[in-house]
């Protein structure tokens, strides 16, 4: 039995862990804190290991420490790391871990003596404090011990120097998730709603002087229970401004979103006030609805990531996440056809429409139509619809209010269009052809 206890010690103790944290200075304190991208880790699990800046070889620039006795930094070298003492007696080994630098921003800072070192600077090890450092004359790393009692030199095989770089990592201020791919998981729910609805009609102006004038009013919705959670991904620090632009709009829609990354998005309660206008002629209306989709479930997301440093540099990476949604997203504002207030049938006659589209947290600003058509541009495909128009002596062409057309043929003569376009119009005898 001692002998298989004495076996199974032996097999154990050789053993790499996976993943050991890394811990950096920060604030004006001094603080240690564990960092959210660098890490130790064994060799084959290493992306983009930390390297020493002056080497040409780049198989033996990168930094590495022994995992038997004492924390010590060295450089890997043949499938090795290999460390020089203080007292000059070379060691090494190959049980070891890289320093992975994958998603990190890192930079050799200068630093002399008495100087504290910079925030970001990379702990070797905690207790004391001693940090990771180079000595570009010697070619050799070293560490440099420093507390509130110790301001220390950097020691190196060669001795201590009172300047030297020291390795630090830059601090991420803020994230922009953009080309995102959404894959909705099993059960996700999507319900269209009507969160708003009314009848804007015909405003007389005070002057009275013309039949065309603007109606508005103002449109207020209520969201409850929000939820959305991008879950806290891979090598990335919670709580940071993250700007995520959501995937089927185009960036005048405005379809964006603002959080703090890690960290849920929860309204409870949102009250969204949305303006709305129409030019409209007397006697006229319109219909106007504010519609949304409500969303939950889970969904798997693959999207580019870009960090931005606090250096005024940024990177991109691709990331794959996990969403957790609860909310109603892809509000628009939709407006009928003008019609007559007193029967209810539609206006013949050209109308401008305030078209508008938001998201479920920035109310957005409406836009104009233009209200003459260029006769050589193509027209738009108008819906179905009967329409009595009377015929006058030049060919006259009206936009209604959707972006459709209406051609005028004759007098009292019916116009039905489905799926038509206009594309050029000829003067016949006795009228106007479409061709």
């Amino acid at each position: 039995m001692q002998l298989l206890l004495n076996f199974l010690v032996l097999v154990v103790i050789p053993s790499v862990p996976a993943i050991e944290f890394v811990h950096t200075r920060s604030g004006p304190f001094g603080q240690l804190i564990t960092s959210n991208t660098l890490h130790w880790t064994k060799a084959s699990q290493a992306k983009d290991p930390v390297t020493v800046p002056t080497s040409e070889d780049s198989l033996s620039s990168k930094l590495c420490h022994i995992l038997n006795g004492p924390r010590r930094i060295g450089l890997l070298e043949d499938g090795k790391c290999k460390l020089v003492g203080q007292d000059g007696k070379e060691d090494e080994s190959s049980s070891y871990q890289l320093l992975s630098g994958h998603a990190s921003r890192i930079k050799w800072s200068h630093w002399i003596h008495p100087k504290a070192p910079p925030a970001g600077a990379v702990a070797l090890l905690q207790d004391p404090n001693r940090f990771i450092v180079y000595d570009p004359d010697s070619g050799s790393v070293g560490s440099l011990e420093y507390s509130k009692t110790n301001i220390g030199k950097c020691v190196f095989p060669s001795g201590p120097k009172p300047h030297c770089l020291i390795l630090t990592e830059i601090e991420p201020t803020g994230y922009q998730l953009t080309e995102i791919e959404l894959k909705r998981g099993k059960g996700f729910k999507e319900e269209p709603v009507i969160l708003a609805t009314t009848t804007l009609p015909y405003i007389e102006a005070e002057d009275n002087s013309q039949d065309l004038t603007r109606s508005e009013t103002v449109l207020t919705y209520r969201l409850t229970n929000q939820y959305d959670n991008w879950g806290q991904g891979i090598l990335m620090a919670k709580g940071l401004h993250t700007t995520v632009k959501l995937p089927g709009k185009s960036p005048s829609d405005s379809n964006v979103q603002i959080i703090e990354w890690g960290l849920p998005s929860v309204q409870t309660e949102k009250v969204v006030a949305q303006p709305v206008w129409a030019d409209l002629h007397h006697g006229t209306g319109v219909n106007i609805t504010i519609r949304g989709l409500h969303l939950k479930g889970d969904m798997t997301y693959w999207a580019t990531l870009k960090t931005f440093y606090k250096d005024e540099t940024f990177a991109t990476r691709h990331i794959e996440g996990h969403r957790k949604v609860d909310q109603v997203e892809g509000i628009t504002v939709e407006q009928s056809l003008p019609f007559y207030l007193r029967d209810g049938s539609l206006v013949t006659e050209s109308t401008t429409l305030a078209t508008t589209t938001t998201t479920s947290t920035t109310p957005v600003q409406t836009t104009e139509m233009q209200e003459q058509q260029d006769m050589t541009s193509p027209l738009i495909p108008i819906e179905e619809q009967q329409i009595q128009v009377e015929r006058t002596e030049n060919l006259r062409i009206a936009k209604d209010t959707i972006k459709n057309a209406i051609i005028y043929f004759g007098k009292n003569e019916t116009v039905k269009g489905s799926q038509m376009q206009v594309a050029e119009v000829t003067r016949l005898q006795g009228g106007h052809k479409l061709i």
